[in-house]
């Protein structure tokens, strides 16, 4: 019997590593290189511990996306953006998961958004109204479906549909203006969470036929606007 004992402890010992190791955290960014990572490295630098797109001066050319080498499907993303800007309205950026390069600076697929927008666009692009038109409309930790190839996903014809977007009156309590924040993406099956500075902002069940599985992609707009990430890390679950 007590060797017996002995066994199923080495066994759920065993087994409890086996899945410590299977979940830990894997580093997508050293804080030094873009090893790991594809796309456009014309506009962007890297600045202590942190890839940082953009320019505060001008607009870039193009808008464009760095995205991971491998796909990925379940996982547990955590990363920490900052936005530097003089125009609040140009400032947009956004983490995409789960997704695919379409064309040329183009990506299509889930985006955890940051940054602001004009409310006019909201109203143009969406059957969604904002309740003051007079401000910026903040999308900080929404979650938007952009630029598929399949456009029956948006039904307005613009190639972009909100699945949902955070409380107003939440992200103007917990996100820092023209600091670091920390942004949490948690995909597993058809349930995708996102959350800004350990606070939950979005919680959404696909139901829909996309893929579960794609690149994780770095945005950075045309400006003129800085957008800073770092300490970027993901935590597979399956």
């Amino acid at each position: 019997m007590k060797k017996l004992k002995h066994i199923f402890r080495i066994c759920l010992f065993l087994s409890i590593a086996s899945s410590c190791k299977a979940k830990k955290e894997i580093q997508l960014f050293d804080g030094k290189t873009l090893s790991g990572w594809e796309g456009s490295n014309s506009d962007i630098r890297i600045e202590n511990g942190a890839i940082i797109g953009g320019n505060l001066e001008k607009k870039l050319d193009n808008d464009f996306y760095l995205c991971t080498t491998k796909e990925y499907s379940n996982f547990e993303l955590t990363l920490s953006a900052k936005l530097n800007y003089n125009d609040i309205y140009e400032a947009n950026a956004g983490v995409y998961f789960r997704a695919k390069r379409t064309k040329p600076n183009k990506v299509g697929g889930y985006e955890a958004d940051i940054g602001y927008i004009k409310p006019s666009v909201i109203t143009r692009n969406t059957d969604y109204s904002p309740v003051d038109m007079d401000i910026p409309f903040s999308l900080w930790g929404s979650l938007i479906d952009e630029g598929r190839e399949d456009t029956s996903r948006y039904p307005k014809g613009s190639g972009v549909v909100p699945l949902q977007f955070s409380d107003r009156e939440l992200i103007l309590k917990i996100v820092k203006s023209q600091d670091w924040n920390e942004i949490k993406i948690i995909a597993n099956g058809n349930d995708i969470e996102i959350k800004i500075n350990g606070i939950t902002t979005v919680k959404y069940i696909e139901r829909g036929n996309v893929s579960p599985k794609g690149f994780i992609c770095l945005q950075i707009h045309k400006g003129p606007y800085e957008i800073h990430y770092k300490n970027i890390r993901i935590k597979k679950l399956d």
